[in-house]
């Protein structure tokens, strides 16, 4: 009789646990579904170059273009709905080679952290580790105004010669950076770009 009590104390608890399992898997598999949800709910967004320009800015290589994205007021609601966002740019710099890989001269990286304090319902923008705050429902005009006009020193002016063709790369993404680990790795073939990666490209001779 002990044993036919143990044996079926052990299978309730063998059912208990399992129940329990199957009920944070069930957890598990509807956070993963609604993150995903979101994340391709603003798929649908896009960067536009409004001017890509190379001088000489007191004696430094100097990079300004222009970016239009195609709808802020969404990239606004998804700050409001708690999302953590990342601008990312990054410039590279190339010397021109008619019969050898382009020789690579140098690179540089931008990046803009937003998110939104829900309590104060302000927009909290980082750049180059200065912090700007800005009421929520200025997001578009603030945030457009700050893309219409950016500048990226890539060194000094003495690096290239006369005569010589350049090539400028530019890539440009805005990306989720709050998307945990245990998200990501069940769903790597996800992107997580709220702006899928934009690439432009010029070349110039000085």
């Amino acid at each position: 009789m002990m044993l036919t009590w143990l044996l079926r104390w052990e299978e309730q608890k063998v059912s208990i646990c399992l129940q329990r399992l199957v009920r944070m898997l069930r957890l598990v598999v509807f956070v993963v579904v609604c993150v995903a949800a979101s994340a391709a709910s603003l798929q649908a967004q896009s960067l536009m170059l409004n001017d890509l320009v190379v001088d000489n800015t007191n004696g430094t290589m100097t990079l300004h273009y222009g970016l239009v994205v195609e709808d802020l007021p969404a990239i606004k609601e998804a700050l409001k709905d708690g999302l953590h966002l990342q601008f990312v740019g990054h410039v590279a710099l190339y010397r021109q080679r008619s019969f050898w890989w382009d020789a690579f001269l140098v690179e540089k990286d931008f990046v803009c952290d937003l998110w939104e304090d829900i309590l104060k319902q302000e927009v909290i923008m980082t750049i180059a580790g200065q912090e700007i705050r800005f009421p929520t429902k200025d997001f578009a005009s603030v945030f457009q105004k700050r893309l219409d006009h950016l500048v990226v020193p890539l060194g000094p002016w003495s690096m290239v010669e006369r005569g010589t063709h350049y090539i400028i790369t530019l890539s440009l993404t805005i990306n989720r950076v709050d998307v945990p680990a245990w998200i990501r790795l069940p769903l790597f073939f996800w992107s997580w770009d709220v702006v899928p990666e934009t690439s432009f490209e010029m070349e110039f001779a000085y």
